[in-house]
This record gives C-alpha cells, structure tokens and sequence, in this order.
C-alpha cells in the first residue's frame, strides 16, 4: 500500500487492481478487514470496491453482508452497488428480485439503474415490466427507458419500436424513440425513416427525424437530403436539416458546406453554418474566418467566430492570436480573445493569461481569468496561485481565488485554510470559507467538521456548515441535526435544519419524520417539514402526499404540499394534477398549478393541455392557462396566441396577449402582426407594441 501511494493517475489504479488480482480468494475477507482498519483514506475507496468485485464473484452472500457494514451511508451504498454490478452480470433475474424489495431511497434508485442493463440484455422486455412495476421515483425513468430500448432495438428495431409506442408521452417515450431511432438508421435507414413518418407531428417526431437523419448522412448524404427536402416547411424539417448538414459533415465536410450555401432560407443557411463552424475551421480555417467576419454584426457572428477561434486555437495558436487582434475593438473580438485563451489554458497557461490581460475589464476578462486559473491549477497550483494574487483587486481576481480554493481544499485543505485566513474579512473571505468546507467535506468529512466547528460565529461558519449539510447528513443525519439544534435561533439554524432534513429524507423517511416531529412549533420546523417533504418525495411523492395530508392546516402545510407537486410531476404528471385538482380555490392552488405544469409541459404538452382544458372556470383555470401560454411562448407563439384568448379575466387575458407578441413580433413579424392586428387587445396596446419592434 505504500508502495501505491507513492503512484499517481491510472498507474495508481493499475497497481492497486494488480494487487487485488494477485489475492488468493480465501484471503479476502482478511484483506477487507485490513483496508478498512489500516488503509489510508485516499486508498480505501477503490480498494473496498476492488476487493468487493472479487468477492462477489465467488461468495456473494458474505460480500454483500461485508458491503452492507460499511460505515457511512455513502460508502454503504457505492460498496452495495458494486456487490450487486457482478450479481447482475450472472443473475439478473435474482438481482432485479432483491432490488425491488428494497426500501425507497437512493440505494434503490441506484440499484434499479444497475441491475436494468444487465437484464435488458439478456430479455429486454422483462426489463421494461421490472421498470414499469417499481414505483415511481424508482431511478431514473429517462436513462432506465434508453438502456433497455438500446439493447432491445440493436437485435429487433421494428419490435422495440412497437413496446416503447405503449409508454405513456412524454420524456420516457421520447428517450425510448431516440435510442431506437439511432440504432434502427445505422442498420436500415429507409425503415426507420419509414416509422419516424408515421409518428403524429410533434416533439417525439422531430426528435426521431433528427437521429435518424444524422445517422443516415454519415454514410449516404444523398439519400439523406433527398428525403429531408421533401419534408413539408416548418420546424421540423430545420431541425432535420441542421442534423443532416453536422452528419454529412463529419465525413465530407466541402460537400456539406457546399449543400448548406446554396439553402434558400437566409436564417436557416446561418444557423446550420454556426453548427458547423468547429469542423470548418478544422479543415479550412482561412474560409471560415473569411465567412465569418463578413456576417452581419449580431450574436450569430459572435458565435461563429468564437467557434472558430477555439478550433483554431488547437490546431495553430499563433495564427489564431495574430486574427484575434486584427477584429475590431468590440464585442466579437473580445468573445474571440476569450476562447483561444481558454483552448490554450492547459498546454500554455501563461501565454493562455496574457490573453486574458488584453481583455477590457469586464465579463470577458472574468471569464477568461477563470478559465486559466481553473486550468493552470490542476498542472501548478502554486504557479496559478501566484498569478492571480499579482492581480489587482477586483470582482476577475476574487472569482480566481475562489477557484483556486476548490481545488486547493481537494488536494491540499491545510494549505486552502490559510488561502482563505489571509484574506481581510468579509463576503469574500467568507465565501472562500464556505467552499473550502464544501470541498474538504467530500474527501475528509471528519477533519473539515472540527475545522468549521471552531470557527466563529457569524455567516462564514453559516455558509459553511450549510455547504457541509449534504455529506454530514448523508453519513450521519442525527449527528448533523443533533449540532445544528445547538445553534442559536434564527435563519441559520433553520437553513442547516431543512438542509439535513431534506436529506434525511432521501435516504430514510420514517426516521426523518420522527425527528421532525419532535422539534419544537416554529419557523424551524416549518422550513424542516417543507424540506423533508421535498426529499421524500424525489422517491416516493404518494408517501410525501400522504404526509402531507397529515399536518395541520396551515402555512407549513400548503409549504410542504407545494414541495411535493415539482417532485412528483417528473415521475407521475397525471397523478400530481389529480391531487392538485382537490385543492380548493386559492393561492395554495394557483401555486401548486403553476409547479406542476412547467415540468408537464416539458415531458407532454398534449396531456398538460388537455387537463388544463377541463379544469373548471374561475380564478385558478385562468392562471392555469395563463401558466401554460408561457410554456408555449418560445416553441409554438400561435398556439399560446389562441390559449390566451381562452382566459376570462380580461387584465390577465390582455397581458398574456403581451407577453406572447413581443417575442413573436421579434422572431416571425409578419404572421405576428396579422394576429395583432385580428386580437382583442386595444388599439393603444397595438400601437404600443408594434412601436417596440
């Protein structure tokens, strides 16, 4: 072991699997014993997850039981994952059986992700039915729905298709259509174009179209644009031609610039080329530049060079340097001067901050000091550390010290420590504080938590008590909460408070509860109940709901309900809405509509829609459809023009026609200004807006 510490990077992992390897198996649990009695604490991690891989795979019952001791609620979890990773491997069918009787928590949500590929591969539908059978909140549905629909559709496209077309909409069905569509175009283009068709037009076929079509182009762009061009206008073909013009790319870069050129719509011709800038000045960084600088002033220009400059950066940093100060004083050449000193930041950190120091002050300047410091640190942290204190003062170099002091807590925190003492007090001061605990906290939790006790009292221990909350709490909550209901009465305490209990919660709800519930009536509690309900629900928002059913009337109440609504729309919209659509007419139910139809919107605007129809008229459907417009505002102007219509109070009716019309007028004027001209809103309120653009 001294020997490996003496290792750094991947030769420190080599060495230390070589060793494990070279372990009879009877000697295992002995070593076990050893690593976790003796071994340093930069070792013992990776050590434990080695040892417990082999284990595993000749006595699984007894390296499970040796995971299931670990101290630390962290530790415990990754040790258990490993165990159940190579159970997985040999018996899916047994592991998914024993995941599904754990408790809800992290440890199951991590373990349905774990044991899901394995099962997949071996039956893909018996790993949609484990999927759909866990409760939700079980892992997360997006990852969990493209591993198996992966391993499905790389042996039967046709027949994965069919399964993820019984998924309810929404993100789940989206992410199943995505990864089949990428495996069914690189096999047979034609038939999975052939579905992608017959998908109803919407978000899930845009996004189908757009993976298939970048499929296809890599290897016949022909084909590829043919079908594309004969795709009706509207978003959807845009958003397959700039797929088709990045896959072509990839391949045969002047062919598909060539293509691009020649598009008769001037927005959609720019937008694909700055999709394309990286690639072009890869292989021809003249004609980009050329191109670019002849644009129009305006962020797309801005955009593009700046692409450019970062790829050229890469391939001749001299030549990229000489351009970037032959541009115009402006917004485009410092965005330009920025980008080639963050691409020269690691191979050339002092030349990547002479850059930086060319820059005007501003925000150009702050970022490209960051972005050298954050890279300088990881190869010299001492050298980054002496240019940024020959800084002079001000918001670049106090946002430099404060990346410093991250890295420096992961490596060094004695050394971060003293960083951050000999600053002058104040928000700087304190802030470092809070960071150096945070980072200190996820390697050595012990030594930072005595570091931060001793501190005095004041909004710098504060900050750093509430960075540290989440490790203290994921190792030991009644530790944590036990220190934090020694604090003196106020925000702070209340803040560490619903910080740990939320948690808590995550990890061990019953527990959590009981805790709560003993503290005493008050602004604590009230935050902690709110917080815990957040984390119970992140796993199982019925509980969370039923608990909340369980409080008493009031603020902390409804709090704790509008906690649960964010949470739960994620895994279950339909079942949110039914619960929100009990609550009676109010304040708490206008909220609670508003948190539950942002995340609806995103995964099933159709669904969303249709409850946001039959809600009954009064207060709380005009603020549900006033909520849904605003979703629509940016994706599809005229249908949110319609849904404001259907507001009856007429202010808010008339400042939802508003808010719709000033992006719109912006982005397509002329079918814009035909609906103003044919709206309710007055003629004052025309005028007004028609002024403004």
């Amino acid at each position: 072991i001294q020997a490996i510490l003496k290792k750094n990077g991947m030769h420190r992992y080599e060495a230390m699997t070589e060793l494990i390897q070279s372990l009879d198996s009877a000697d295992i649990p002995a070593a076990a014993a050893l690593v976790e009695k003796s071994a340093p604490v930069t070792l013992r991690g990776e050590l434990r997850q080695l040892l417990l891989a082999r284990w595993a795979e000749t006595d699984l019952k007894a390296a499970m039981a040796f995971a299931d001791a670990v101290p630390g609620t962290v530790f415990r979890r990754s040790a258990i994952q490993t165990v159940i990773g190579v159970w997985a491997k040999s018996d899916p069918e047994s592991a998914a059986a024993w995941v599904k009787q754990l408790p809800p928590g992290p440890l199951r949500n991590e373990a349905v992700q774990n044991v899901i590929g394995s099962l997949a591969e071996k039956n893909p539908q018996a790993a949609l039915a484990f999927m759909q059978n866990m409760p939700p909140g079980s892992g997360d549905r997006l990852n969990l729905a493209s591993s198996i629909f992966s391993e499905w559709a790389a042996n039967d496209p046709a027949d994965a298709a069919a399964h993820a077309a019984q998924l309810p909409a929404g993100s789940q069905r989206v992410q199943a259509y995505e990864t089949i569509a990428s495996q069914w175009a690189e096999k047979d283009p034609t038939a999975a174009l052939a579905w992608a068709k017959g998908l109803p037009d919407g978000r899930e076929k845009s996004s189908v179209l757009r993976n298939i079509i970048a499929q296809w182009s890599a290897s016949d762009p022909k084909n590829a644009v043919s079908e594309v061009m004969n795709l009706p206008n509207g978003q959807i073909r845009a958003e397959a031609i700039t797929a088709l013009a990045s896959g072509w790319a990839g391949n045969d870069l002047p062919a598909a610039l060539a293509w691009v050129q020649q598009l008769p719509d001037a927005k959609l011709r720019q937008n694909t080329l700055n999709n394309l800038g990286s690639q072009w000045a890869q292989e021809d960084p003249d004609a980009a530049m050329t191109y670019a600088q002849n644009l129009p002033p305006g962020n797309a220009k801005n955009n593009l060079l700046g692409t450019i400059a970062s790829q050229l950066a890469q391939e001749d940093p001299e030549k990229a340097l000489k351009w970037a100060e032959s541009l115009p004083t402006g917004q485009a050449r410092s965005q330009v001067l920025q980008n080639i000193a963050a691409n020269l930041s690691n191979a050339d950190p002092q030349t990547a901050a002479s850059i930086a120091l060319k820059l005007p002050p501003g925000q150009w300047q702050n970022q490209a000091i960051n972005q050298v410091v954050s890279q300088w640190a990881q190869s010299d942290l001492q050298g980054a550390k002496d240019w940024v204190n020959s800084l002079p003062d001000s918001p670049a170099r106090r946002d430099a010290l404060r990346n410093i002091s991250v890295q420096m807590a992961e490596s060094d925190p004695k050394s971060a420590v003293e960083l951050a003492n000999s600053l002058p007090a104040g928000q700087m001061r304190n802030e470092m504080i809070a960071q150096v605990a945070s980072s200190w906290a996820q390697n050595d939790l012990s030594s930072a938590l005595d570091w931060v006790k001793q501190l005095p009292e004041g909004s710098a221990k504060q900050n750093a008590l509430n960075n540290m909350s989440y490790q203290w709490a994921q190792n030991d909550p009644k530790a944590a909460a036990a220190f934090a209901q020694t604090l003196p009465p106020g925000q702070g305490q209340n803040s560490l408070l619903a910080n740990i209990a939320n948690t808590w919660a995550q990890n061990d709800p019953k527990a959590a509860v009981d805790w709560a519930s003993q503290l005493p009536q008050g602004p604590a509690r009230d935050q902690a109940l709110a917080s815990l309900t957040s984390g119970m629900a992140q796993n199982s928002p019925q509980d969370a709901a039923s608990f909340v059913a369980s409080m008493a009337p009031g603020e902390a109440q409804n709090n704790a309900a509008l906690s649960v609504i964010p949470q739960w729309a994620q895994t279950d919209p339909g079942a949110a809405a039914a619960w929100v659509a009990n609550f009676p007419e109010g304040d708490l139910r206008n909220n609670a509509v508003q948190n539950l139809l942002g995340p609806w919107v995103e995964q099933d605007s159709t669904a969303a829609s249709k409850w946001v129809e039959n809600l009954p008229p009064g207060r709380s459907r005009d603020s549900a459809v006033n909520t849904y417009v605003n979703h629509l505002i940016q994706s599809d102007p005229a249908s949110a023009f319609k849904w404001a219509g259907k507001i009856q109070d007429q202010e808010i009716r008339m400042n939802s026609l508003e808010n719709v019309f000033r992006p719109w007028l912006e982005a397509d004027p002329d079918i814009a200004t035909a609906a103003l001209q044919g709206s309710t809103l007055s003629d004052e309120r025309k005028k007004a807006l028609l002024g403004n653009n």
